[in-house]
């Protein structure tokens, strides 16, 4: 069972429970992992404010606090961007030794000027452009002594303010916690909890202001070719589908080997053709940057290690082609989910596919404004967007090709078991399939 279900990467990747994440969030459900979590959700709803955006606020009359729910906010995705510099330098007035940056931290003078609360509040509010904002008040809220005037200048702050949400973190007694839910402010002992709440309502704004899923067009049919499916016959498949693969020659013995890497003229990358070995490398049948001289001996040399490697195994020759300048490579499968249907994994690819795990999934097919939003989930987005000083990747050309895919693995249907590029390398301009893997639902 084990081998079987690690016959692709795309099988050994796309989990049951990934499937599900990625349809629910297509839908813009948002996942509770726990009984507790759920409740916050549907607690932090009540007012129906749902931010669209992602940029937070906090306020707190604590740096420790402050520092503990911006580091949750980072945890869940959320933006604590900082007030600008001019904002600042206004609240570094009204409290010289407040922090005024993001989380604004109003310090305990709180306790001597009540009124600093509404006008740090409003700074934040107008000058600020935050989606949402979470105050950290602890016990002061309870105070019979201070909780009357603690809210009257919340109220004041959001006065006109209807669409905005001010969630707190306050200890207070259930009457006092009443009153402020009264006003439109949910209230969470815990801040963290504050945090949680406040970004499953921002996931809801997003989802509301997308809207439901667009339908996409029926893909074209696809077929596959009849008898052994090997990597030259994926490609095929793939570049009938419109997506670019690189060109390669079939050579079956050492002198065409010598004469592809002529006609290729330069460097080659070669490969062992076999349908029954999936994963050349671990079969020690791939050897990069060979040069016309040597292609007849590491032909020889590949078919060795390939026999050796699995003695019943039928070769076909090796492949030939040229080598494809440097870029990012990326892995792009697809798999049919039991209850879903085809199902389509995008994410970092070459050898480290596995030991990252940085990928996004979504259900087949779907359009490239959907492929852009998987490039942006993946947590290694930055190496496509150009990392310390490299070129950025061609993205409107990688999500073309991961829509093409998409459009393919539905088509394909439940004739496959698994349809797999990898690597995709996405290049400056352009990008390309170097290795394509399609195994047909009877395993052939």
């Amino acid at each position: 069972v084990g081998a079987a279900a690690a016959s692709s990467h795309t099988a050994s990747l796309a989990g049951e429970d990934a499937v599900y994440d990625a349809v629910l969030r297509a839908h813009g459900a948002y996942r509770a992992r726990t009984t507790e979590e759920m409740l916050d959700v549907a607690y932090a709803a009540r007012p129906r404010i749902y931010p669209a955006g992602r940029k937070i606020g906090l306020v707190t009359i604590s740096g420790g606090a402050g520092v503990l729910m911006a580091d949750a906010a980072a945890d869940y995705g959320l933006e604590v961007a900082p007030m600008p510099e001019a904002a600042q330098a206004e609240l570094k007035e009204l409290v010289p030794f407040a922090s005024p940056v993001n989380p604004v931290d109003v310090t305990a003078q709180f306790f001597n000027d009540l009124s600093i609360v509404p006008r740090f509040t409003k700074a934040m509010l107008d000058e600020g452009g935050y989606d949402g904002l979470i105050g950290f008040w602890t016990s002061v809220a309870g105070s019979p002594h201070l909780s009357a005037p603690l809210l009257a200048g919340l109220k004041e702050a959001m006065a006109g303010r209807d669409e905005s949400l001010f969630i707190h973190s306050v200890i207070a007694s259930p009457e006092i916690r009443a009153r402020y839910e009264a006003e439109g402010f949910p209230c969470f002992e815990d801040p963290s909890r504050a945090v949680a709440a406040m970004a499953a309502l921002m996931f809801y704004g997003a989802a509301f202001a997308k809207g439901p899923p667009t339908a996409t067009a029926t893909p074209p049919a696809a077929a596959l070719p009849e008898g052994p499916l090997g990597e030259r016959e994926a490609k095929a498949v793939m570049k009938a589908a419109g997506i670019p693969v690189v060109e390669d020659l079939l050579a079956t013995d050492g002198a065409g080997a010598a004469e592809a890497a002529a006609k290729a003229g330069g460097p080659v990358a070669m490969k062992i053709v076999s349908p029954d070995i999936l994963h050349k490398t671990e079969a020690g049948g791939v050897a990069l940057g060979v040069g016309t001289a040597d292609a007849a001996a590491v032909f020889e040399h590949l078919m060795g290690s390939a026999r050796a490697y699995a003695p019943q195994a039928r070769l076909d020759g090796v492949m030939v082609s040229p080598m494809v300048p440097a870029g990012v490579d990326c892995i792009l499968g697809a798999k049919n989910d039991p209850v879903f249907g085809p199902v389509v994994l995008f994410g970092l690819g070459g050898i480290f596919t596995e030991v990252l795990g940085d990928i996004a999934f979504r259900r087949a097919p779907f359009d490239a404004a959907t492929a852009r939003e998987m490039i942006a989930e993946l947590k290694g987005k930055a190496l496509l967007e150009g990392a310390r000083g490299a070129a950025p990747s061609d993205i409107v050309a990688l999500s073309n090709a991961v829509a093409r895919f998409s459009a393919l693995a539905a088509a394909l249907g439940d004739a496959v078991e698994s349809v797999e590029i990898n690597p995709l390398r996405a290049l400056p301009e352009g990008c390309v399939a170097l290795d394509a893997l399609i195994v047909r639902k009877d395993g052939a």
